[in-house]
């Protein structure tokens, strides 16, 4: 399927932003498609926000990168998900490749996924060995 409309501009948006902001409507499923296509094409990591009224889900899943994160990347996930799950419980959710922050503010969802992507981005182009990530005012090293 084609994309249209606001879909198409919502798909170029996630390609200069390097992730993707998906509406909970049943039409931005061929966007979502098309987003995780285009990650697999250019071995991205798949980042996406779901918003809902005040708070958003922020989700990234390595698979397209064909890269998993270290356990080094799994501890800063937790500290993200410190950092932007407002609630503070919950905890957060990590299958293989994939894992996800809750209950992120909507105002603070952009800079949740901003570094999730960073974070996956070290991963992909550093490795576990000489990544360092900046999370919290710390800058973690291997």
């Amino acid at each position: 399927m084609q994309l249209r409309g606001s879909n198409l501009d919502a798909l170029e948006r996630a390609k200069e932003a390097g992730y993707l902001i998906i509406a909970r409507k049943k039409h931005s499923w061929p966007l979502y498609n098309a987003w995780w296509r285009w990650c697999e094409e250019h071995q991205w990591p798949f980042v996406y926000i779901r918003p809902r009224r005040a708070y958003a889900s922020v989700h990234l899943d390595m698979e397209p990168t064909g890269v998993r994160l270290s356990e080094m990347a799994m501890g800063r996930v937790a500290e993200l998900v410190y950092m932007y799950n407002e609630w503070r419980h919950g905890g957060f959710a990590t299958y293989g490749n994939h894992t996800s922050i809750p209950n992120v503010r909507m105002e603070r969802a952009e800079e949740a996924a901003r570094a999730l992507l960073g974070l996956a981005l070290q991963e992909v182009y550093y490795g576990q060995s000489e990544a360092t990530e900046h999370v919290g005012g710390e800058t973690w090293a291997n």
